[in-house]
This record gives C-alpha cells, structure tokens and sequence, in this order.
C-alpha cells in the first residue's frame, strides 16, 4: 500500500487535466519499424509477481487515499477550453464538436499543493451501466487536440469505446514550460504518481465502471521518463488502476532529469520482483536525435536510449512488451499515428 505523504513538495500552481474518450484519426505519419518481446494476446496475464504489495490489475474498485481536504476541494462544471486564448494546441473548433460529452473536474492534492483539473469526455454512446478502459495522457496542453480525432474514431468503428484522460495545466500557467514540466515529471515524479494511483483514478472509479486491466498512462519526452518510472514503481501500490504504459520519445538525457542513477536499474522493480506483469509500449521518431543533440554529452540519444531500454527488458525475460520506431518524424510528429496505432492494436472493436 502506497502510503500518503502530508508535506507539501511545491508552492501552490493550479493545472489542468483534459480527460476525454477518444480514438486518434489518421495522420499523415510514415510508417513505422517495430521491436516486439510481447505474446500473440495483450490481455493481462494471470501470473503475479513475487514481489511483496504487488496485484494483479482487477476491476473491482480502488482504494480512495483522498484527504478530507482533497475531497472537499472537488467541483464539477462543464466545459470552459473552447474559450482558451493560452498556448494550448487545439483546434477549436474540433474540440466544441465534442464538448457536449465532455465534464470539467476540479480537485487538490496536498502532496503537490496543487489544484487539477480534469476533463472527462464519454464516448459515443456512452452507458453508465457498461464498463470503459480508460487512456490517461499527460502533458494536456498538447494533446488535448488528440481527443476530437480519437472520439471519431470510436464513432466510426475503428475502435471500441475508451475514456480519455489527458493532464495538463491551468490557463493561466504554460505547460510547454519544461521548468513546470519537470516539477512533476522529475523533481515531483514519486507524489505525482501517489495523485494519479490513489487520488486521480479512485475518484473516477467512483464516477466511471472502469476496465483497470485494460487501461493506459501515457507520456512522452520528460512526460515518458515518467511513466518509465511509473511502470517500475507500479509494484509498490495497492492500487493497480493501468496495465499499458506507453513511453514516449523518452528524454533520458535532459539535464532536468534527475534519476540518471537509477533508471537504468529499472528502480530495482527487479530486485523486488521475478517478473513484469505490466505491457510496456516504447515509441520514438526516426528522425528525432537530431532534435537536441547538443544535450546528449556522454548519453544515448534518445533512440539509442530507447534501443537500452528493450535491450534491458529483454535481459529480464519480459515478454510484455513492444517497440515501434515511426519512419520520417521527429520528437513529436509520429503521435496522432502512434495513437492511432496503439488503439488499432490494443482497442479494436
């Protein structure tokens, strides 16, 4: 069990999560190479790992570790993005399409000493009696422009219905910021995991029957180191609201990365378990270590430091787990294909 921290690690900064069910239409991304160690099925194995407080994904619900004061901060409301005159990257008018199907959640998590704010949109055809996998996304100010093409998707049958989650930040604050950025993806990585685990995805729980055994966190860049962590202090939780972790264009080698000790060990996720029983996902664009070469130093790249990573999960005999390497794009470019990729492979209807 995953124990809840009373101090404060920032000084107050409120942010905004864009939390929508959709399915990624087509870009015009190439191709892409693939690594795979996973078996024919993507479903949850029914091993479980060795380790002590590890569980198996299950869909009964998850323990809430709100606080009073966290639960008494929560508000509902609807939609107000579409009013948005910050640099978040969306096209407006795709996003009042949906906004009938979207719910705007605001809650506090005194670990952080911030205020969130979550959009939820349903899926087509949404019935709270049915249960939903739910694709949590961070970094909400650029990808919140994914949720109108992932929704069409669903709409036209390429993709079953999921509930979207996307984590960003208040208007008011720049979530390009890779200062911001890194207070939550690096510097606040262990009480940032502690808000999604047992704050963020409980109280959705409450709201939503949700699949846990087939739900998603993705990151990329500084978001991928993340989930990188993520997936390798998963164990260390009670609750077990994903099994797909996607790891995006990983930035290893940013000088505001901080673990540059431990994350090769894979945070010693090995030393306390026999096997993983979580789907890694790694994704990067063929063309993207050109991007910041001038902060490689002595590091890997990010393709190379990708190539590492599954060269390690081989090591450890995971077969639960995939690379794909998207031909002709830099750092970013590759993902409206890879979401649309991933919800063709892992969500077809």
């Amino acid at each position: 069990m995953k124990k809840k921290r009373t101090a404060a690690l920032f000084t107050s900064v409120v942010i905004l999560i864009s939390m929508t069910s959709c399915n990624k239409g087509e870009s015009k991304g190439a191709s892409s190479s693939n690594t795979t160690l996973s078996s024919t099925s993507h479903s949850n194995s029914d091993s479980t790992s060795s380790g002590s407080g590890v569980a198996k994904n299950k869909t009964s619900e998850l323990t809430n570790y709100m606080t009073e004061k966290e639960r008494s901060s929560i508000s509902e409301g609807k939609l107000t993005l579409i009013k948005n005159e910050s640099n978040w990257g969306f096209d407006a008018d795709e996003v009042t399409k949906i906004k009938d199907s979207v719910k705007e959640i605001s809650v506090y998590d005194e670990e952080l000493d911030t205020t969130f704010i979550i959009h939820v949109t349903l899926p087509p055809d949404f019935d709270k009696l049915k249960t939903y996998p739910m694709f949590v996304m961070t970094d909400g100010v650029w990808r919140f422009g994914d949720h109108p093409a992932l929704r069409k998707m669903m709409q036209d049958g390429e993709a079953e219905d999921v509930i979207l989650v996307s984590i960003g930040y208040d208007y008011s604050i720049d979530g390009t910021d890779n200062g911001i950025r890194s207070r939550y993806f690096c510097e606040g990585e262990e009480y940032f995991l502690d808000f999604i685990t047992d704050n963020l995805m409980p109280y959705l729980d409450e709201e939503y029957k949700i699949d846990f055994e087939r739900s998603t966190l993705y990151g990329h860049s500084l978001g991928g180191t993340f989930t990188h962590y993520a997936v390798f202090n998963s164990d260390k939780y009670e609750n077990q609201p994903f099994y797909y972790y996607i790891i995006g264009s990983p930035a290893f080698w940013s000088p505001i990365f901080y673990d540059t000790d431990t994350y090769k060990s894979m945070y010693g996720y090995f030393d306390r378990n026999d096997k993983l029983n979580k789907f890694v996902y790694v994704a990067g664009g063929e063309n993207e270590d050109a991007d910041y070469a001038q902060y490689y130093d002595d590091d890997n790249s990010t393709l190379q430091g990708i190539s590492a990573l599954m060269k390690r999960l081989e090591d450890h005999n995971v077969k639960s787990a995939e690379s794909k390497i998207y031909e002709g794009s830099n750092h970013y470019e590759y993902i409206p294909e890879m979401f649309r990729t991933f919800f063709l492979e892992f969500y077809n209807k």
